[in-house]
């Protein structure tokens, strides 16, 4: 018999000078998207304003289905005129399907999440 390995996927949620940072570790897909699904709608459903940072850089690995609810976010934030920004880093696992997507071209990516927070504090 085969062994199974179950994806693990850590999402923690923190309020930082204004903004809501998000922290994503582990693989993003089919059986953990929805932990992903729910930190961002909560931010939205929080309907305060507060920009919203999703820090993507322990990401191990990002499927489909998260890039799916990535994308989704980004409508979602522009509709409600929310700032929005990932944080990228040097992981390949997340900027590669971020590029071929699209995503990159739609909404601010960091390197880090103080440099999010800066972005999103001096829009310009």
């Amino acid at each position: 018999m085969a062994a199974e390995s179950a994806a693990h996927l850590d999402v923690g949620v923190d309020v930082r000078l204004g903004a809501v940072v998000v922290t994503v570790a582990g693989e993003v897909d089919p059986t953990t998207v929805d932990r992903l699904e729910a930190a961002i709608a909560a931010v939205l459903g929080r309907d305060d304003g507060r920009p919203l940072v999703v820090d993507l850089v322990a990401v191990e690995f990002l499927g489909s289905v998260g890039v799916a609810t990535l994308l989704d976010a980004v409508g979602r934030f522009a509709r409600a005129e929310v700032g929005l920004c990932f944080v990228v880093g040097t992981n390949r696992a997340v900027v590669r399907p971020l590029r071929i997507s699209g995503i990159v071209t739609r909404v601010d990516t960091c390197t880090s999440v103080s440099e999010a927070l800066d972005a999103l504090d001096d829009p310009d």
